[in-house]
């Protein structure tokens, strides 16, 4: 049984690529492996003009990386670093005041 909690899993992109038709394909590679992918064209305005051009980003979960890598033919996706969180403020020095 699954125990991952998908809700809190960053993407990871798997690979790039050159125009939309190979981005589907891989997108279908993924899909009948049974991986949930997403495609994200990278070129914003080639959509505007209706090219079929351009950079397409296909991402997935990150606990799904190792396999769409394998399934896709790939190297392995590289890791990422955490991010890091900022820590706690200090706090301002307490004033002193002339009657104490």
């Amino acid at each position: 049984m699954d125990q991952r909690d998908r809700r809190r899993e960053r993407l990871i992109r798997v690979a790039v690529a050159a125009n939309h038709f190979t981005a589907q394909l891989l997108h279908d590679q993924l899909r009948e492996a049974g991986i949930p992918a997403m495609v994200r064209n990278r070129d914003g305005g080639s959509v505007v003009v209706g090219a079929l051009a351009g950079r397409f980003e296909l991402f997935v979960l990150e606990g799904d990386a190792d396999l769409a890598s394998v399934v896709l033919g790939g190297p392995p996706p590289e890791q990422l670093a955490p991010p890091s969180l900022p820590g706690p403020r200090p706090k301002p020095a307490r004033r002193r005041r002339w009657w104490r």
